[in-house]
């Protein structure tokens, strides 16, 4: 389930220090950060410049669906080697990989400052909305299916 987003949020001024209001998605940054979706980085930065990695997509599928306060509550040991208790996205990275929005490596990994790859974007997306229910995985191309359904129900525009 999504949350319901303000969609009236959209104005010229940016809380963001590196926004203007001028850019071309200045609108969409401050759609995402008035809606909790994306908050920045502690230096007050959007980073649109910025490859987005795999903890920062868990925290945002989380976010749009309304599983803030279940991560907030689960943010410590992982089950994954490389996600320590304290970084700052345990709690979003329990969350979706106990809801199957998100999977490691299948080695015990998650490489949490990886660059999310387009595909594993889509796959975590569509899981989020629960359109994954009879995916059968394509052990030549893991990522078909989860393609397919996106573009079959319009999720693309999520990513």
């Amino acid at each position: 389930m999504l949350l319901p987003i303000n969609i009236m949020a959209t104005t010229n001024r940016s809380v963001f220090s590196d926004i203007d209001g001028s850019e071309y998605y200045a609108n969409s940054a401050i759609f995402l950060e008035s809606n909790d979706i994306m908050k920045g980085y502690p230096d007050g930065s959007f980073g649109p410049q910025k490859s987005v990695t795999r903890s920062e997509m868990a925290a945002l599928v989380c976010r749009i669906s309304g599983l803030e306060h279940i991560a907030n509550v689960k943010k410590g040991p992982t089950s994954f080697y490389d996600v320590p208790q304290t970084h700052w996205a345990s709690g979003y990275i329990v969350a979706a990989a106990e809801r199957n929005i998100i999977s490691g490596d299948g080695n015990g990994y998650f490489r949490p400052e990886d660059t999310v790859l387009f595909e594993e974007a889509v796959k975590m997306v569509v899981s989020a909305l629960g359109l994954c229910d009879n995916i059968t995985p394509d052990l030549s191309d893991w990522s078909a299916p989860y393609i397919k359904i996106a573009e079959e129900n319009n999720s693309l525009y999520y990513v």
